[in-house]
């Protein structure tokens, strides 16, 4: 069975991985609520299929940019493991793949929908990867401790993590279920923009626990609370 490695902690950290985890987070629960309100039709009926098929509207730099953002983010992420820098720079890969290899239009020539197939490859290997962060990587047992040894904050976190990371893995398989529907199944009710959503929101929310960016009492210790403005001592 895989296991991820022990992380190195007398390793100095030059950039703040914490920092990353935000900005990571931040771009993956906005991006999906962002992608409608630029292209100006917020409602359920004008919601685009899929958010890639926002390429090929209004929002495209929004879109590039933003898949573009991700992927530097995790090329610039290291982890404390050599586990979580070799993920990191691989996810980093597949989301520029999902940025530049546009999803094919309808109608589409042969070459571009040879560009939609590496644009779905690379949009299905991003997401098992982000799952793979939050059921392998984020959870402290057994990588950093036993499981004796948590308190139960770090209980709580690995329970988001994982919880996260399931969730990212039930859309991937209902998005694979949805292609097998109508078109007009997918016109009319959008279940992969929406199924898209929820992974990005559960991956966000999965960085931002990570990051202990939360000031809430049941997750996150006073002393640990991360603060943007406030160097470690």
């Amino acid at each position: 069975m895989w296991k991820p490695s022990k992380p190195d902690l007398t390793q100095p950290a030059i950039f703040d991985y914490r920092a990353l985890r935000l900005f990571i987070g931040l771009i993956a629960v906005v991006l999906p609520i962002a992608l409608p309100l630029v292209a100006g039709h917020w409602s359920f009926d004008n919601f685009l299929p899929s958010m890639s098929d926002y390429y090929h509207d209004n929002p495209r730099d929004l879109f590039v940019g933003s898949l573009s953002g991700i992927a530097i983010l995790l090329f610039a992420y290291n982890g404390r493991a050599k586990t979580d820098l070799q993920l990191s720079k691989i996810a980093g890969v597949f989301a520029l793949g999902v940025a530049f290899f546009p999803v094919a239009p309808d109608l589409a020539t042969p070459h571009e929908q040879a560009l939609g197939v590496i644009h779905n490859i690379c949009a299905l290997g991003l997401f098992i990867i982000l799952a793979l962060f939050c059921l392998f990587l984020f959870p402290n047992a057994p990588r950093f401790m036993t499981k004796e040894e948590r308190t139960a904050r770090e209980r709580r976190r690995d329970a988001i993590y994982r919880a996260s990371g399931y969730s990212i893995l039930a859309c991937i398989a209902l998005i694979g279920i949805s292609s097998l529907m109508s078109d007009d199944f997918r016109q009319r009710f959008k279940p992969v923009f929406f199924l898209e959503w929820i992974a990005l929101t559960a991956f966000g929310i999965s960085w931002f626990t990570a990051g202990k960016y939360w000031a809430l009492k049941f997750l996150v210790d006073e002393k640990e609370a991360y603060r943007f403005l406030r160097k470690k001592d």
